[in-house]
């Protein structure tokens, strides 16, 4: 309730967001601490997420995340940007996936195209200073790893997609 004092803080501890979580940079007793967390239930999250933002509209959160398939026999599977809801950080919609791209991190990944990774959705126009909120329309970051780069060198762009986001 006080985002200034990280005392204030609180973790999931399987029904509420009760368990504090102490300062890691004085508190001898971190590791008691942290043990009250407890992971969310199983939800819509079963990809890693990448960005959280919420809509000014519906006040809904939304969560975006990226699924890396490696695939089978040496061939990269589909990578994809997917996104899920939820109205309170606790029960989250079914994922639903917006973009198909190709994965930079599979093993043999194509070297003839680009390849796309880390998504957030971003809205310059809100006035929320740390961009954690988005309006009607937004857009989708991505970095795309140029052709022959494979995730494993620097030859990277930033690039974006103008999304719109329908209420619910």
């Amino acid at each position: 309730n006080r985002l200034a004092d990280p005392g204030s803080w609180r973790g999931w501890d399987g029904t509420g967001f009760t368990a504090s979580l102490g300062n890691p940079y004085h508190d001898k007793r971190l590791p008691a601490h942290w043990s009250a967390c407890k992971p969310l239930p199983k939800s819509g999250l079963r990809f890693q997420v990448m960005s959280l933002v919420r809509h000014n509209a519906t006040g809904l959160f939304i969560a975006v995340m990226h699924s890396f398939d490696r695939g089978v026999n040496g061939k990269p599977g589909p990578s994809g940007v997917w996104v899920s809801t939820s109205p309170d950080l606790l029960t989250w919609s079914a994922p639903k996936e917006i973009l198909q791209v190709a994965n930079p991190f599979a093993e043999g990944c194509s070297p003839g195209g680009p390849a796309f990774a880390y998504p957030s959705l971003m809205d310059a126009a809100t006035a929320d200073r740390n961009f954690a909120t988005v309006g009607a329309e937004a857009e989708l970051f991505m970095t795309r790893f140029n052709a022959g780069a494979c995730g494993r060198d620097l030859d990277r762009d930033l690039v974006r997609w103008r999304v719109r986001i329908a209420g619910a």
